[in-house]
């Protein structure tokens, strides 16, 4: 799987992401004919433009963005969140900011984290401990901002993971604010 660049993430080095959709090409509107309008007499409208099956991709209705994750994490080794994308959403976004917490082991503002986005396919692979190239991941930080762009999906609903990862171990579990939001247009 190809790792999308963050348009916005803690490292501070925003890149550009493009998601193709169906709003980014030309979409025909079908309706049946009017009989009004000549009935069987009628000539259809012809058109030299080739069509492929986003021209007949269909927008889901707008949806209330799915507000997640939002409250504070003890995160001892990680902590896993799961989402969903559903089918023809157009430009499906992640959002959202953490920040580690001063606790009595961390006065200083508390332990560094890692977040990390994962497709079904990717989280397979980390829950089985294998090598995981995860669609995002932040550097370790104790705050942080993302804006990504997601996949979206055509047919079936697309799962995502949510992974907050303690990179700071040895000094006991991380208390982290997350508040994440997966919006859909």
């Amino acid at each position: 799987m190809e790792a999308h660049p963050a348009r916005s993430a803690t490292s501070d080095t925003p890149g550009d992401d493009f998601t193709p959709s169906a709003a980014d090409g030309k979409v025909d509107v079908f309706s049946p004919q009017d009989e009004a309008a000549g009935g069987d007499d009628a000539v259809p409208a012809t058109s030299s433009d080739s069509h492929s099956f986003v021209d007949h991709v269909s927008a889901v209705d707008t949806r209330a963005p799915n507000h997640f994750l939002h409250k504070r994490l003890s995160v001892e080794t990680f902590q896993i969140f799961a989402f969903e994308v559903p089918p023809r959403a157009l430009r499906p976004e992640l959002r959202g900011t953490f920040r580690s917490v001063a606790t009595q082991r961390n006065p200083d503002g508390g332990g560094s984290v890692e977040v990390l986005l994962v497709n079904e396919k990717e989280f397979a692979r980390f829950i089985n401990n294998q090598p995981v190239t995860a669609t995002f991941t932040s550097n370790p930080s104790r705050r942080g901002e993302i804006d990504w762009k997601l996949d979206a999906p055509v047919d079936n609903p697309q799962k995502y993971y949510l992974v907050f990862r303690n990179s700071s171990a040895g000094q006991g579990p991380s208390l982290v604010d997350a508040d994440f939001t997966a919006s859909f247009e």
